[in-house]
C-alpha cells in the first residue's frame, strides 16, 4: 500500500521540479536533505541575529544592524539554496527529463515556478519589512527600493537559471 503524499512533499516536488516517481531510499534522501537545509540555515540565522543585535546595542549603528540582518538573510538563503541544489543533483533527484515536443511547455512552466518563487520571496521577506518598519528604517527602505527590486530580480534570474540548466533532453523511442 503506497503512503498518501503530503502536501508539503507535493510542494517540494513541484517546486524542484522532480518529475519522475521517487522510491522510499529517494524520499528519505529528499527529506534528510531538507533537514540538513532547516539546520544550516537555523544555524546562519542564529549567527545573523546575535551580530545584527551585537552591532544595533553595543555599536548603537542601527542603520548597519538593519543592512547586515537583510544582507545576511539573503546569503543564507544562497547558501542554503547552494546546497540544497547540489545534494539533489548529486542524489539523482535533480534531473527533469522531457522529449524535445515538450521543450516549450516545461520552460513555461519553469518561467511560473520561477515567478512563484520570487513572489513568495517578495511577500514572506520583503513586504514586511515594509509594512512593520517605522522611523528610519522605514525611510532606509524607500531610498533603496531600486536596490530590493533588483535582488528580487536576480532572485527570479537565479531560480529561473537553475531550474533551466535540469532540463535533459531524451529521445523518444517511437
Amino acid at each position: 500500500m503506497k503512503s498518501k503524499e503530503s502536501l508539503w512533499l507535493k510542494y517540494l516536488r513541484w517546486s524542484n521540479g522532480i518529475t519522475g516517481p521517487l522510491d522510499e531510499r529517494q524520499w528519505a534522501e529528499l527529506e534528510r536533505i531538507g533537514n540538513n537545509c532547516f539546520e544550516v540555515f537555523l544555524s546562519l540565522e542564529a549567527l545573523i541575529i546575535l551580530v545584527s543585535l551585537w552591532l544595533a546595542i553595543k555599536l548603537e549603528n542601527y542603520r548597519n544592524a538593519y543592512w547586515f540582518l537583510f544582507w545576511g538573510n539573503l546569503l543564507a538563503l544562497l547558501v542554503v539554496g547552494i546546497y540544497s541544489g547540489h545534494s539533489m543533483k548529486h542524489a539523482g533527484l535533480f534531473d527533469i527529463e522531457i522529449i524535445s515536443e515538450e521543450r516549450r511547455k516545461v520552460m513555461g512552466e519553469i518561467i511560473l515556478i520561477a515567478l512563484i518563487r520570487t513572489a513568495f520571496f517578495s511577500i514572506i521577506y520583503v513586504l514586511p519589512l515594509f509594512l512593520f518598519t517605522n522611523g528610519p528604517l522605514k525611510e532606509i527602505l524607500f531610498a533603496h527600493w531600486q536596490e530590493i527590486l533588483i535582488v528580487a530580480v536576480l532572485f527570479f534570474l537565479g531560480s529561473f537559471t537553475e531550474l533551466r540548466k535540469r532540463i535533459k533532453i531524451i529521445k523518444d523511442d517511437d
